[in-house]
């Protein structure tokens, strides 16, 4: 069977890489901390309260907000690096390590503040956020993000937030109207395997709550300054057996069409900033659209961003009549037909997260994103 189903009330229950800040950039520019890129945090937190359900309709509550215009990037200018949330901490030696990382061509910072735990690096004031109470120990208050964002702007990038949307293990615990239930048992929460073997909740994109979570949040980061958004996690369960999906108002829809829905209503809270996707290569190839119901190439965001790290890619890889086997020797191959295809596709911006290399990077074109080693 693969799957064991658990009434919400008998379980309880990433690792967020703190990655070294762009190794010879930094190295020939400025001295960063070595605080910054120590040790490594785990965004799960535990929590047995009772699952509560906050009115779907949320507002920001004393949000800081930004006055220093973001600079304006086009996704086909993309090109960017990941940093760590405690780089966010110390706004001075924030802006010599944008500043940096500017001098060296790259146009935006990406920074990870909701994880596929579902765990937020900072503690949001909106409704939904304080009820979901998913903050970690160390999480950056919102003034802090605030006053991060404009060192960033101010030395030259634009931030980017990478958010985990509907993959999250967190906000199921608190949120009773926006998980994934069980059929036939509306009260029950429904795992992607035996709890007590790692399977967890999730969040339904079916649920308005849901979604209104995830929509809070990213106006929340927009009004704090963030420049664009980098949408992860946008997707279904890939085994969903007994799982209730189709609920309330959005109950007639596919699945593609509500994900669709989603990335509409988060698009629109910012029309002119660049929104992106991740997601698997195989998905936005067309390979394996399972979670998808669909090509999410087509989901209508401003730029898809394929996963083509070596961890990500599996160990066997087909890019129209050419196979790969992925490995060190042949990701910039793999990078330049996966990146060609998808162009070819005539489709959003393609803009890749890629590890740290120079001919990956070559083979990546104008536009990408280096996640760095640690």
């Amino acid at each position: 069977m693969g799957q064991k189903l658990h009434q919400s009330r008998r379980y309880r229950r990433r690792k967020t890489a703190i990655r070294s800040i762009i190794g010879w950039v930094v190295a020939a520019a400025v001295l960063i901390p070595a605080s910054y890129f120590g040790a490594r945090y785990l965004g799960n937190r535990k929590s047995d309260v009772a699952a509560t359900t906050p009115a779907s309709q949320t507002t920001v509550t004393d949000a800081p907000v930004a006055t220093t215009p973001a600079p304006t990037v086009e996704a086909t200018a993309l090109r960017g690096v990941t940093l760590p949330y405690t780089a966010l901490r110390d706004t001075a030696a924030l802006k010599l390590t944008c500043k940096a990382a500017a001098d060296a061509g790259n146009t935006c910072a990406v920074v990870e503040l909701k994880t596929e735990t579902g765990a937020l690096h900072y503690a949001s004031e909106t409704d939904l956020g304080k009820a979901v109470g998913a903050q970690t120990e160390d999480a950056l208050t919102l003034a802090a993000l605030t006053d991060a964002f404009a060192a960033m702007r101010e030395a030259g990038l634009t931030p980017v937030v990478r958010l985990f949307a509907f993959k999250d293990a967190t906000a199921p615990k608190k949120l009773a109207d926006a998980k994934i239930t069980t059929t036939g048992h509306a009260d029950w929460t429904w795992y992607d395997g035996d709890p007590q073997n790692g399977g967890k909740p999730w969040l339904n994109p079916y649920s308005d709550a849901a979604q209104t979570y995830i929509v809070s949040l990213a106006e929340e980061l927009y009004t704090a300054g963030a420049g664009a958004l980098l949408l992860d996690g946008v997707c279904f369960p890939t085994q969903t057996a007994q799982a209730q999906l189709a609920v309330g108002n959005n109950a007639a829809l596919s699945k593609a069409e509500v994900l669709k829905q989603f990335i509409t209503r988060v698009h629109n809270l910012h029309e002119d900033a660049p929104l992106l996707l991740c997601g698997s290569v195989n998905a936005f190839l067309g390979n394996n659209t399972a979670g998808f119901d669909g090509n999410p190439r087509d989901f209508g965001c401003t730029a898809i961003v394929p996963d083509l790290r070596l961890s990500a890619l599996g160990k066997r890889l087909v890019i129209g009549d050419k196979r790969f086997t992925p490995a060190d020797e042949t990701l910039a191959d793999i990078t330049a037909a996966a990146v060609a295809a998808l162009k070819a596709a005539n489709g959003p911006t393609v803009v890749p997260l890629i590890g740290e290399n120079d001919a990956v990077k070559a083979a990546a074109g104008d536009a990408y994103i280096v996640e760095l080693a640690d």
